[in-house]
């Protein structure tokens, strides 16, 4: 009988042990969904456009950023963030096109690129629309160009590369075998129903810890993960190949003329690499795509078409400022995307780059001028 009672007793103990912990995680659950909405990233929701041919943002619909910088953006037409009415500014505007870079979520949206220079342009009449998209390299830009000029007017476009392999080939999109060729990306529409439920009950922090799980986790997954004793040992992480410069001419002189074809307005590359940044305690002032860059800019020259390098830039505003122009106070210092300061420079380097536009313009009396530096 005593070995029964001490046996209830003991059911009865893991019984509220179990009650108290399954009661606290229900509330630290509840907890963490009430407060996600200032504290964690938000997911969107995506809306197929039949103008613009892929899935979009809703104008209104609201991105939050607090894992790199701290911003709240606003969607406008078309699928721009930052810009209320793209519209509006039809016919008297320079588009900047890039990736995740240009969209700048993780800046509010007067600090964005496309707004900075919206400011810095008022004197000559034009205004700057920014068109950025995660992911996106100067191939997705060639096949969107052609839609939004249709729909805003542009006088000039302006491509942004943070790296050189934003105009290499990839062998997707942009393809160098058997022939050289551009080919739409594949829309990715796998995680569309998955966005909106998560939008729709406010469930960003489970994907959030869902992302960070993914991070942490090695590249080959759960079952990679070891559970003995001793160091582990460590991977040499694979660099990626990058044909020699000499051998990407050709693809480059493609790309550019490409480029030329599909528009009748100017387009200007622009270089804007992550430097100066802090690796291992060091300063570092190269970014290692020196050689690329000098040949992309060569063939740029021959192409007549223009080319702008922010490295000079960058470096020069780190020794006068001590500050980056990358990375936030949240996130990695100088690594990572354009803070306020970032975005202010290249936007500064956009306007004086138009202002000579408009000389060369005024001077030929025409629009559409092929320039060149």
């Amino acid at each position: 009988m005593a070995t029964r009672r001490r046996l209830s007793h003991s059911s009865k103990t893991v019984l509220r042990l179990m009650v108290r912990w399954i009661a606290g995680g229900v509330v630290a659950t509840l907890l963490m969904w009430l407060v996600s909405g200032a504290f964690v990233d938000s997911v969107t929701t995506l809306a197929y456009s039949p103008e613009l041919g892929r899935y979009v943002h809703q104008p209104g619909v609201v991105r939050r950023v607090r894992t790199e910088g701290w911003a709240d953006s606003r969607y406008g037409s078309l699928d721009i963030l930052g810009t209320p009415n793209a519209e509006a500014n039809r016919g008297r505007c320079v588009m900047v096109w890039g990736d995740s870079f240009v969209e700048g979520s993780q800046v509010d949206d007067d600090a964005k690129v496309a707004n900075q220079l919206m400011q810095l342009l008022s004197p000559l009449d034009l205004g700057g629309i920014g068109v950025g998209l995660s992911g996106r390299a100067a191939v997705d830009i060639y096949f969107d160009l052609p839609k939004y000029e249709k729909l805003l007017e542009p006088t000039a476009h302006f491509v942004i590369l943070p790296s050189i392999d934003d105009a290499c080939p990839d062998g997707v999109a942009f393809r160098s075998a058997p022939k050289l060729e551009l080919v739409p990306r594949p829309e990715p529409t796998q995680f569309l129903g998955l966005r909106e439920f998560v939008a729709n009950s406010r469930a960003e922090f489970l994907y959030s810890a869902y992302l960070n799980l993914k991070a942490a986790l090695p590249a080959a997954g759960v079952r990679s993960l070891r559970f003995s004793l001793g160091p582990a040992p460590v991977a040499l992480a694979a660099e990626k190949s990058r044909p020699k410069p000499e051998d990407l001419v050709d693809s480059w002189r493609f790309l550019i003329r490409e480029f030329r074809r599909q528009t009748d307005r100017p387009v200007t590359f622009v270089y804007a690499p992550n430097v100066p940044l802090i690796e291992a305690g060091q300063l570092i002032r190269e970014h290692g795509e020196e050689e690329y860059v000098q040949r992309f800019a060569k063939v740029c020259h021959e192409e007549r078409t223009a080319f702008i390098d922010m490295t000079p830039r960058f470096l020069a505003f780190y020794e006068k400022t001590g500050r980056f122009p990358c990375g936030f106070a949240n996130s990695q210092v100088s690594k990572g995307h354009w803070n306020s300061d970032g975005h202010r420079l290249v936007a500064e380097a956009i306007a004086g780059d138009c202002e000579r536009l408009v000389r060369l313009e005024r001077r030929q009396g025409r629009r559409d001028v092929v320039h060149a530096d």
